[in-house]
C-alpha cells in the first residue's frame, strides 16, 4: 500500500489547483473534486492581475510578495502556457466631455481618457490569463500524480470519533483522505453547522473583454468610478 498522503481538495479553482500542484510536487497524492470544470467559476473569470506591493501595511503583505515571486517562477518552470507578462499599470477615468481629458500623448489610449497616476511598473505588476493559468496548473499537478474527479461534494464524512475522514458526494460515494481542503469559495455554503469553518463573502464586479483593432504595448488600466465613464 502506498504511503503517500491522500489529500482531498474540494474545488477546482486557482486555490484548489495550486494546492494540488504543490502537494503533489512534495510527494502527496491529492484528489481534487470539481462539480463542473476546472476554472469554471470565479477563477476563470477574474482579472488575472498580480501586484507585488499593493498589500503593504496589511497582514497579507508578505504573502502577496511571495505570491508575486512564485508566479514568475512558475511561468519559467512550466513553459508559460497562460501568458504571464510584466506590465505598467495606470489609474484614470473617461468622461463624456473629451475636452477635460488628455491622454498624455499615449497612442494606445483614447483622447477621451485621462490618466491620473501610475500605479505600478514592470517590476511590480503583472498579468496572467486566469482560466489558462488554473487549468495549466492542474495539468501540471496531474502529471505529478494528482487525480481529478468530477462530482458534487455535499458534506464531510466523519469517523465515529467525530474526526473528518473525507467527503460525501451527491451520488452517495465517500472519498476518503488523510486531510480535506475546502477551496470552494462561496460554494462552501453546503457546509453544515457541525463544521467550524469561517464564513466567506465577496463583492461582485464586472469585467469587459474587448478585442483591440491593432497591436498595443502591455498596459493595465484601472478606471475610476468617481466620474461617469463615457459610453463607447
Amino acid at each position: 500500500m502506498s504511503s503517500r498522503k491522500r489529500i482531498v481538495i474540494c474545488g477546482g479553482g486557482a486555490i484548489g489547483a495550486a494546492i494540488a500542484y504543490f502537494t503533489s510536487r512534495r510527494g502527496a497524492r491529492p484528489i481534487l473534486i470539481e462539480r463542473h470544470e476546472i476554472a469554471g467559476a470565479a477563477s476563470g473569470k477574474s482579472g488575472g492581475f498580480l501586484a507585488l506591493d499593493w498589500c503593504r501595511g496589511t497582514p497579507v503583505d508578505q504573502l502577496a510578495r511571495r505570491s508575486f515571486e512564485v508566479h514568475a517562477r512558475l511561468s519559467s518552470e512550466l513553459g508559460d502556457p497562460w501568458g504571464y507578462r510584466r506590465l505598467t499599470t495606470y489609474a484614470g477615468y473617461a468622461a463624456e466631455d473629451d475636452a477635460e481629458c488628455v491622454s498624455g500623448g499615449r497612442p494606445w489610449l483614447s483622447d477621451g481618457v485621462a490618466i491620473t497616476s501610475r500605479l505600478g511598473s514592470v517590476e511590480t505588476t503583472a498579468l496572467v490569463e486566469p482560466r489558462m493559468f488554473t487549468r495549466g496548473l492542474m495539468r501540471a499537478a496531474e502529471m505529478q500524480g494528482a487525480e481529478l474527479r468530477h462530482g458534487t461534494v455535499v458534506d464531510l464524512a466523519r469517523r465515529s470519533s467525530g474526526g473528518v475522514r473525507g467527503v460525501s458526494l451527491a451520488g452517495g460515494e465517500i472519498v476518503e483522505g488523510d486531510a480535506v481542503v475546502i477551496a470552494m469559495g462561496l460554494g462552501q455554503s453546503w457546509l453544515r453547522a457541525g463544521c467550524r469553518c469561517p464564513q466567506s463573502s465577496a463583492t461582485r464586479a464586472i469585467a469587459w473583454c474587448l478585442k483591440p483593432a491593432g497591436v498595443f504595448p502591455p498596459r493595465h488600466f484601472f478606471s475610476s468610478t468617481a466620474r461617469r465613464v463615457a459610453q463607447y
